[in-house]
């Protein structure tokens, strides 16, 4: 789900000019930068509960950092050399425009994307045809795993439930501080410290999931289900969820994931509920859940590239409808990065996975 929403993202902003109903569909879609959150929370809550079940076991920090940079290291290492080195040779005349990205290449390889951004206060990973920005949330994960590991394994469940509770309030406090007095958007969005809470939040249901007793965090999951859906609505009614603004990259940062979490913990604690059977059991979120990864990497960059090459300018003509020819044109780009995706499973991801298996289950 999470990558879907990062893919309407990314197809669907910003478009306007086709009418007040479909512009306020295509506004809705562009609010899919949310999907990052949904991650976000995701990842804290998996790991996080994964690293407290084994931090009593031998090798601990060797199997988890092993399994993770099994996970993660092969297929973005692969996915930057072609971006760095076969792309721009594909691009004829357009060349000279990945000088800027590969100027800077030696922040994406320590995964630093997300630092130099912050620094310039810019976008700064892009071509005329080609795009690397997406990367930024990929360091803000690395840098978190990098020293969460060692804090799980230090802290007491009840102190790690104040610490995540604790940083996660202080993290919203500085980022809304900051970006009153800097107007600095991109920042608040991308810098590690702005926005590590969304990883903690999804870090302190999984605390509470094995502090609580089932019942209890049932019942927790509901209340928190409740509220965080009231607010969301309001805030939906009352303010503008554009990053460009104030709400959304203050508030509207912490409010998410907030969300996000309390959606994820009815789910795990109702699934004998009909919605939580159709989400899980439909095999549509699992089967784009083996491939997320790989579609993250490949879909903007495909679609800043096939736009640049008038994929897009053909459709338009072809169909004679400019909505039409977007439309058909994110559905080519969506279907090419998923055929990509599969194929970086089945051909080289899951050769590496195999691997995890000796470095504890």
């Amino acid at each position: 789900m999470a990558v879907i929403l990062v893919m309407l993202h990314h197809s669907f902003d910003p478009m306007y000019g086709f009418g007040m109903v479909w512009d306020q569909i295509f506004s809705v879609l562009s609010l899919g930068w949310v999907g990052v959150d949904l991650f976000f929370v995701i990842s804290g809550f998996l790991i996080t509960g994964i690293l407290i079940d084994t931090r009593q076991t031998k090798d601990y920090f060797v199997n988890f950092y092993t399994r993770r940079a099994l996970r993660i290291f092969p297929l973005y290492y692969a996915f930057c050399l072609f971006a760095l080195v076969v792309v721009p040779r594909l691009s004829g005349s357009e060349l000279a425009t990945f000088e800027n990205i590969r100027n800077y290449q030696s922040w994406l390889w320590f995964y630093a994307t997300n630092c130099l951004i912050a620094m310039k206060h810019a976008w700064v990973f892009s071509a005329n045809n080609f795009e690397l920005n997406h990367l930024w949330s990929l360091s803000v994960e690395e840098h978190f795993y990098l020293i969460w590991p060692f804090t799980v394994w230090r802290l007491s469940l009840s102190r790690l439930k104040t610490f995540c509770l604790s940083a996660i309030v202080i993290i919203l406090i500085g980022r809304t501080v900051y970006l009153l007095y800097s107007h600095d958007y991109i920042t608040a969005y991308i810098l590690t410290p702005c926005r590590i809470d969304a990883l903690l939040i999804g870090s302190f249901c999984a605390v509470l999931a094995r502090q609580m007793t089932q019942e209890k965090f049932k019942v927790f999951a509901q209340a928190a289900f409740a509220v965080t859906l009231v607010l969301m609505a309001f805030s939906l009614r009352l303010c503008n969820w554009q990053l460009s603004l104030t709400f959304a990259p203050s508030i509207g940062l912490s409010l998410s994931p907030l969300f996000f979490a309390a959606v994820l913990s009815f789910v795990v604690t109702h699934n004998h509920v009909w919605i939580s059977k159709t989400i899980l059991g439909s095999g549509i979120l699992p089967f784009f859940g083996k491939y997320s990864y790989a579609l993250y990497l490949f879909h903007f960059p495909l679609l800043k590239f096939l736009a640049a090459l008038g994929t897009a300018r053909f459709l338009i003509e072809l169909m004679h409808s400019r909505l039409a020819g977007l439309l058909a044109f994110n559905c080519v780009v969506a279907s090419i990065a998923l055929l990509f995706a599969i194929i970086s499973w089945h051909f080289f991801e899951k050769h590496f996975l195999k691997l995890k298996h000796h470095f504890g289950n």
